[in-house]
């Protein structure tokens, strides 16, 4: 939430650009805090800075319209958080985390697996010994409590 002192500096930015039909009373710049405050001070910003570069008009923008320009910013960041939560495959491995790589053992060529160097690989490796200490120690693989009928 913004406070009314933040609020009203805000509205001076947009007055040097919109001069015409601005609020001018007291009573007018309380109604645009009390309507605009919930958009948090961020938000405002950075509608400011949208009305400034893409308004037409000299004419002071409404509540409406800022409004209007605060869920459009926080629609432009919500798809940029969508984005981010995109999971980003590895290039080598594409995602799974092991390579196939072939191996010779007794004389033999054979098809094996091995942990690739990425986040996912790393992860499956940590796994991979995790369950071998408990292969070594004698201990259950998986805990009693997923194991139901």
């Amino acid at each position: 939430m913004i406070t009314e002192f933040k609020l009203e500096n805000l509205l001076k930015d947009l007055e040097a650009f919109f001069p015409n039909h601005k609020p001018k009373s007291e009573y007018q710049i309380k109604t645009y805090w009390k309507e605009l405050k919930e958009n948090g001070e961020q938000v405002l910003k950075k509608a400011v800075k949208l009305l400034i570069s893409n308004r037409t008009t000299r004419s002071f923008p409404l509540i409406k319209e800022i409004n209007l320009a605060c869920r459009k910013i926080r629609e432009q960041q919500s798809f940029a958080s969508a984005q981010d939560l995109e999971p980003t495959l590895c290039d080598i491995c594409e995602g799974t985390g092991v390579l196939w790589i072939k191996t010779e053992f007794s004389g033999r060529e054979y098809d094996a697996v091995k942990p690739c160097t990425c986040k996912e690989g790393q992860i499956r490796e940590k796994a991979h010994q995790i369950w071998k200490k408990k292969i070594k120690e004698g201990k259950p693989l998986l805990d009693d409590w997923i194991l139901h009928d």
